[in-house]
């Protein structure tokens, strides 16, 4: 797929996706502020969902990898079937906060990115934390957290050190959810 057809294809879910929210009266969306108790509202979220889509997107065209398959993962409802493994909610800022949806092992998602992306649209950069769920809802047990918190910082020490950030991946009250925590060094970067 080229620049011009994945940017396509993009416009063309961001369609499809604002389509669905609202004949679904943002309930699949309001579903997903309650259940994390996020300080977000509907159109917050769905605008930020937008921004974290179209840069992860733009940042697998930069690579040459496969944006199709990654929109086409981008679904609205959260229901099977067909549903990818994860639910990353990527809390931006107290105020906003968008999901995107990924495999097990978070292929395609680059966290490092994301953390130092500029979000022209809220005049700021990077996120502050991030929730990861089992669309399945099942438990995530100490090994799946520890899995999950092996696959961030895979990422994540790729590009920075330990000794430059700092990452903790803490158990919520959902049995299916854990928050990952994020803090720079800055004395060391």
């Amino acid at each position: 797929m080229n620049v011009d057809e994945a940017f396509s294809s993009l416009e063309a879910w961001k369609v499809d996706f604002l389509k669905q929210a609202r004949q679904d009266h943002f309930n699949e969306v309001q579903r997903q502020i309650d259940y994390l108790e996020l300080s977000t509202f509907e159109d917050a979220f769905v605008d930020s969902t937008f921004d974290l889509v179209a840069a992860t997107a733009s940042y697998l065209s930069l690579d040459n990898r496969n944006v199709g398959g990654f929109i086409k993962n981008q679904k609205y409802r959260l229901s099977p079937p067909d549903l990818p493994f994860y639910c990353l909610t990527i809390v931006i800022n107290e105020d906003n906060a968008g999901r995107l949806l990924c495999n097990r092992k978070m292929k395609g998602i680059d966290l490092f990115d994301l953390y130092n992306h500029p979000w022209s649209r809220l005049k700021t950069a990077g996120f502050d934390y991030l929730y990861v769920s089992r669309l399945d809802g099942r438990l995530i047990d100490d090994s799946e957290m520890r899995e999950v918190g092996a696959h961030v910082k895979e990422d994540l020490y790729f590009d920075y050190t330990p000794g430059q950030m700092g990452i903790e991946v803490e158990q919520t009250d959902l049995i299916d959810t854990v928050k990952v925590i994020f803090w720079p060094h800055y004395e060391a970067l």
